[in-house]
């Protein structure tokens, strides 16, 4: 091979090699953002009235307490500004008269579809950070369930209450930021609303309906993996 087929060899060796650094990093660009995330989440939530309502009587209205718990979920991105996913949570909740009386609080358990559109971002290097900005809502099937006191207080006029059922509905704007390309933090705040309807059922008076809902700020942050 001749000195001027060689030097032709090299140069074309060499625009491929440098081509390929820039196609890889681009490739893994799109995998880092499509990438599908599973997530564990603590949650917060304070400010807010509880509404309660024994169906045509009138509404009684209480202050609310802090409230805490913690979800599970999972985020497919479908496209690249909209995602789909999905939440198992659940939150302890008080008023204000209930824990002057010491009376303990309720738990939500909730399942939530949770839709998101998201502004994504990524390092050009493999393996680097990346992450997205979010807009989302978050809705689905919401179960009470009442804390001893209550069913005591009820009991006691010789009656029972159900495990109430509902839904709830809310908004939330957030971060993500993955340090690697499995490895991230998801931090989101916004305002989710709460209803559930208990079944009251007494010897003599029958069944009565007992309807609650209350709504709160809400600051989310946990862990996230991606595969």
């Amino acid at each position: 091979m001749d000195g001027s087929r060689i030097s032709k060899c090299a140069a074309l060796f060499a625009m491929i090699a440098a081509a390929m650094p820039a196609g890889a990093a681009a490739q893994y660009e799109e995998y880092d953002t499509m990438a599908p995330r599973i997530y564990a989440m603590g949650q917060v939530a304070f400010i807010g009235d509880l509404h309660v309502q024994i169906e045509d009587d009138d509404e009684a209205t209480d202050g609310m307490q802090v409230s805490g718990g913690g979800a599970l979920g999972f985020e497919l991105p479908v496209v690249e500004l909209f995602s789909i996913g999905g939440e198992v949570s659940a939150l302890v909740w008080n008023h204000d008269d209930a824990a002057d009386q010491e009376i303990g609080p309720n738990v939500l358990g909730e399942l939530s579809v949770v839709p998101r559109f998201r502004i994504p971002w990524a390092s050009a290097n493999r393996g680097g950070a990346h992450g997205a900005f979010t807009l989302g809502g978050v809705f689905g099937l919401t179960l009470n369930f009442p804390n001893d006191d209550w069913s005591d207080a009820v009991g006691v006029l010789g009656g029972d209450i159900d495990i109430g059922v509902g839904a709830h509905a809310g908004g939330l704007v957030g971060a993500q930021f993955f340090f690697t390309h499995s490895f991230g933090v998801i931090v989101e705040g916004g305002y989710v609303h709460h209803f559930a309807w208990h079944r009251l059922s007494f010897p003599i008076i029958g069944e009565r309906e007992l309807a609650l809902d209350f709504g709160q700020i809400t600051i989310r942050a946990g862990l996230a993996l991606a595969f």
